[in-house]
């Protein structure tokens, strides 16, 4: 379990969370900021864009938490997670070195530019996908976007405006930032991923982490050449880590259909491409754990462990305990990190009884076991299994998900039958116990 440096560092007990005080996600297109991308996110102030890092939720969540309590405002994901004796956001956050620490200033940037997106994944929204925007106005659907959020977003003028405030505030104030975070939408899809990289190469920032979350779902040399734009200012210094997280939750069939859009040789084919031409750049892969996702993980940990062995093949001669391996290599491997869908609640993977992943766990686990994971991958993914048997059955739930995939057929033209069979026979009336 991750050791907490940030109690260390700044005398602050728990429940105290290093996201509140240094960490500020922004959604752009919706002039929002928030702690981190589960809580409760506020407007920012018009004409006062800096005022993003101490908005009226975070000052109260971080008095809340300087009281000893659990602040709640999406805080709770957090909480049920360690509960279950898992490693928490929280947790994850309070384990980075000293250097991102700090109780006033915004040192880690989470940038959400729009919703332009080349993908409309079952459990998302408008919010964050252009296609499932087009998707609603099409069939006339609601928009599910917050309310405080949704003028701003469906004025597009408002976009604009904000996005030059931004750029302004950056010429002042990039150099402080250890850690930066750009996602979507889709960031290989969108004008704002180059915009970045041409200001990154006029304002050298050595120091700075940066980390791409992608679908991968991008043409091959649209992406080489973005790769390699990046690869040149990493080598010329001026970024320090680059990190690209790749969005994958499984393999197979489902993941197509979860990750509607997705096509599986593209992303395999991309992956490859991190894997094996740009090795000087962290890979890691981002699984988001859904009611349709869970059968189909120990799959996808087959296919890391076929591009792990070729993308460092010394590496695999000297495993250890759970195939893990000494750090003794430049090249690191691809690594794995995880959440919890929590909205819509019907997508979330709790909702079925408990111990009805069992078999698929135990699966997962035996691929690990092939490949050079460290012991950390099971404990998260041990603490993942954990609090999804320790939530009720939700048989409601569940009738909900195959209706709310019904009805996605009926617009996408697909069968979820057909993928999840599995969950086309599980009969949500009988008892818990006879299952």
């Amino acid at each position: 379990m991750p050791e907490s440096n940030w109690n260390k560092h700044t005398g602050l007990k728990d429940p105290t969370c290093a996201l509140k005080f240094v960490w500020s996600s922004i959604k752009l297109s919706e002039g929002t900021s928030a702690s981190c991308h589960r809580t409760t996110y506020d407007k920012i102030p018009e004409g006062d864009f800096g005022k993003f890092h101490h908005t009226p939720t975070k000052m109260a969540t971080r008095k809340l938490m300087l009281e000893g309590k659990w602040p709640g405002k999406g805080c709770e994901y957090c909480k049920k997670i360690e509960d279950a004796d898992g490693i928490s956001d929280r947790m994850e956050a309070n384990s980075m070195t000293t250097k991102h620490f700090s109780t006033t200033d915004c040192t880690i940037l989470e940038m959400y530019f729009s919703n332009v997106c080349n993908q409309a994944c079952i459990y998302c929204s408008a919010e964050y996908s252009s296609k499932w925007e087009s998707e609603n106005k099409k069939f006339g659907l609601t928009q599910k976007i917050n309310d405080y959020a949704l003028d701003f977003f469906q004025d597009k003028e408002n976009f604009k405006r904000i996005k030059n405030e931004f750029w302004e505030w950056m010429e002042d104030n990039h150099k402080p930032l250890v850690k930066y975070n750009i996602l979507g939408g889709e960031p290989f899809f969108q004008p704002e991923l180059l915009e970045n990289l041409d200001f990154f190469e006029s304002h050298p920032c050595p120091n700075l982490e940066l980390t791409i979350f992608s679908n991968l779902k991008c043409p091959e040399k649209r992406f080489r050449d973005t790769m390699d734009h990046i690869e040149f200012l990493r080598a010329m210094g001026n970024l320090g880590h680059v990190r690209i997280i790749c969005s994958i939750d499984c393999w197979g069939d489902a993941f197509e259909y979860t990750r509607w859009g997705a096509k599986l040789e593209e992303f395999d084919r991309n992956l490859g491409i991190l894997a094996l031409d740009y090795k000087n750049i962290e890979t890691e892969i981002h699984m988001t754990m859904a009611a349709t996702t869970i059968r189909d993980m120990p799959e996808l940990i087959t296919r890391l462990n076929y591009w792990n062995n070729l993308r460092n093949p010394e590496r695999c001669k000297a495993p250890e305990a759970h195939g893990g391996v000494k750090e003794n290599s430049k090249i690191k491997p691809i690594y794995i990190s995880g959440n919890f869908v929590v909205w819509p609640n019907h997508m979330a993977p709790d909702i079925f009884p408990t111990g009805f992943f069992k078999e698929d766990w135990k699966r997962l686990y035996a691929e690990l076991d092939k490949g050079v994971w460290k012991e950390r991958i099971y404990e998260l993914m041990r603490g993942y299994e954990k609090s999804i048997d320790n939530t009720p059955v939700d048989h409601n739930l569940i009738r909900l998900l195959k209706t709310e995939l019904t009805d996605i057929d009926r617009r996408r033209g697909c069968d979820w039958k057909k993928t999840f069979p599995w969950l086309n026979d599980l009969n949500t009336d009988i008892n818990i116990n006879t299952l």
